[in-house]
C-alpha cells in the first residue's frame, strides 16, 4: 500500500491529464493504449512512447543488445496494433552507461526496422546465427524461430519476387538480392534442421515432439526455395543436401507425421494446416 503523499503511476498520469489540458485536433488523450490525433480533417494519427529502463524492463547480463533493440520497438509496435493501427515512423531516445561499447550500440540498431531488404536480411540472418551456435537447445529459441519466421515471410517474398522480376536490375543487384535470398532461407533451414536434431533425439520430450511437424513444414520450405534458386539458373543442388532431406522425409513418414494437420506456431496460437497431401507433395518435391 502507498504512502498517501507518493506519487503512484495513477497520480501522475492525473497530475499529467490536469495540466496539459486537451486540444481540439487530440481525439483520444491519457487513458488509452495510445494517443488519437488529427492532424487534418479525416486523418488520424496515432502517438505513443514506452520507457524502458535497466533493471526494471530488462538485465543486461541476461538480455543482448538486440534483444533489447527488438523489444524497445515491440512495446510501442504492440499499443499501435491494440489500436488498429499500422506503425510508420520510430522516434526512439536513448541514453547509455558509460560500459556500452560502439559492438553494443550497433546490435542494438541492428534489429530496428529498415527499408532496405538486404540490411532486414543480414539483421535477421544475426539473429538466426544466435540461435544456430547455441551449445544446447531450448524450446525458447524455437519459438524465437518461429517468430522470426513470420516477421520474415514478406521479407522474403520481395527479395524473391525483385530476382525473378523480368525489369532486369543491375547484375550488381541481382547478385546481391540472390545472396539474402540463399542466406536468408539456408539460415532458417539450419535452425530447423538443428532443432529437429533435438526432436528426433532420444531424450526428446513430448513438447518438442509436439513441434515436429510444424519444424518439417519450414524445414521443407527454405531447402525448396534453395533448389529452386539454383534451378533458376540451372545449378546442380549439393548431393548431400539430397541426402539430408531424404532423412528428415523418411522420419516424417516413419514418425506418421506427413498425415497430421500442423500448427506453424502452437504457443503463440498461430496455426497454419496444410493437408497430408500438400504437405508430402511439397516433400516429395525436394527429395524424389
Amino acid at each position: 500500500m502507498s504512502e498517501p503523499g507518493a506519487a503512484t503511476e495513477r497520480r501522475l498520469i492525473e497530475i499529467i491529464r490536469r495540466a496539459a489540458g486537451r486540444a481540439p485536433t487530440v481525439r483520444v488523450g491519457i487513458g488509452d493504449d495510445c494517443a488519437v490525433l488529427e492532424p487534418a480533417a479525416g486523418s488520424l494519427l496515432l502517438a505513443t512512447t514506452d520507457l524502458l529502463i535497466e533493471d526494471v524492463h530488462f538485465r543486461r547480463r541476461w538480455a543482448t543488445p538486440m534483444d533489447i533493440g527488438w523489444k524497445s520497438l515491440a512495446v510501442n509496435l504492440s499499443d499501435i496494433a491494440a489500436m488498429g493501427g499500422r506503425p510508420r515512423w520510430g522516434l526512439i531516445a536513448l541514453a547509455c552507461p558509460e560500459a556500452v561499447t560502439v559492438d553494443d550500440a550497433e546490435a542494438f540498431w541492428r534489429v530496428l526496422p529498415t527499408d532496405d531488404p538486404i540490411a532486414s536480411q543480414v539483421a535477421i540472418c544475426d539473429a538466426l546465427a544466435e540461435i544456430n551456435g547455441a551449445r544446447a537447445t531450448e524450446i525458447n529459441r524455437l519459438h524465437a524461430l518461429f517468430a522470426l519466421e513470420r516477421r520474415s515471410l514478406s521479407l522474403l517474398e520481395g527479395l524473391l519476387s525483385e530476382y525473378v522480376s523480368p525489369s532486369s536490375p543491375s547484375p550488381d543487384r541481382e547478385r546481391k538480392v540472390r545472396q539474402a535470398v540463399l542466406e536468408l532461407s539456408r539460415s532458417f533451414a539450419s535452425a530447423y534442421e538443428l532443432f529437429l536434431r533435438q526432436v528426433r533425439g532420444n531424450n526428446a520430450g513430448g513438447e518438442w515432439k509436439a513441434y515436429a511437424a510444424a519444424i518439417l513444414v519450414q524445414l521443407f520450405k527454405h531447402r525448396e526455395i534453395d533448389l529452386l534458386v539454383a534451378l533458376y539458373r540451372y545449378e546442380a543442388w549439393p548431393r548431400g543436401r539430397w541426402s539430408e532431406l531424404h532423412g528428415a522425409y523418411e522420419f516424417a513418414l516413419t514418425s506418421d507425421l506427413a498425415r497430421r494437420p500442423v500448427g506453424a506456431d502452437r504457443r503463440n496460437g498461430r496455426r497454419s494446416r496444410r493437408s497430408r497431401s500438400s504437405r508430402r507433395s511439397s516433400a516429395s518435391c525436394c527429395c524424389n
